[in-house]
C-alpha cells in the first residue's frame, strides 16, 4: 500500500520524512505540553474533590467513595434469615418475577473515584515525563 493510498484509507495526511525534517522537535513539545496539562489535571481533581470543600485527601474520602455491587445468585445469610430470597425492592435490579435467582450484593471493596482519576492522570504524566527525558537524548 502506497503512502497516498494509506492516507486516503485513513482519511488523514500521513507524516513523511520531509515533514519530520521541517518540524524536528514537534513531538518533544507535544509531550511537554501533555505533561504540563496532565500534571495540572491532578491538581484540578484535588481541588474539586477535596480542597474546595476543605477536606483532607488522605482522611476525608467518604464523599468520593463509590460502592460497587455485583449480581449474584447466592443470597446473603441476612437475606435468607429475613425471607428476602425472592424479589424485593432494593435487592434486585429490574426483575418482577419471584425467585428469579439474581440479587445485588455489595462486594465490600469501595472505590475512591477521585484517587482513580488522579492515578490515571499521574500515570499519563509520568509517561510524558519519560518521553521528554528520553527525547532529550535523541539524535
Amino acid at each position: 500500500m502506497t503512502a497516498t493510498r494509506a492516507s486516503l484509507w485513513l482519511g488523514c495526511r500521513l507524516p513523511t520524512s520531509a515533514t519530520a525534517s521541517r518540524f524536528p522537535h514537534t513531538h518533544r513539545w507535544l509531550n511537554f505540553i501533555c505533561l504540563i496539562v496532565h500534571t495540572a489535571m491532578i491538581f484540578v481533581t484535588l481541588h474539586f474533590a477535596y480542597w474546595r470543600w476543605g477536606r483532607n485527601p488522605m482522611h476525608d474520602t467518604e464523599h468520593v467513595t463509590v460502592r460497587i455491587y455485583r449480581v449474584t445468585q447466592i443470597p446473603t445469610p441476612y437475606m435468607v434469615d429475613n425471607n428476602l430470597t425472592k424479589w424485593a425492592p432494593g435487592w434486585n435490579l429490574t426483575s418482577t418475577q419471584e425467585n428469579d435467582g439474581f440479587f445485588l450484593r455489595d462486594n465490600g471493596l469501595p472505590v475512591n473515584f477521585a484517587t482513580l482519576i488522579i492515578a490515571w492522570f499521574a500515570i499519563s504524566a509520568g509517561f510524558h515525563l519519560w518521553a521528554c527525558i528520553a527525547g532529550a537524548f535523541e539524535r
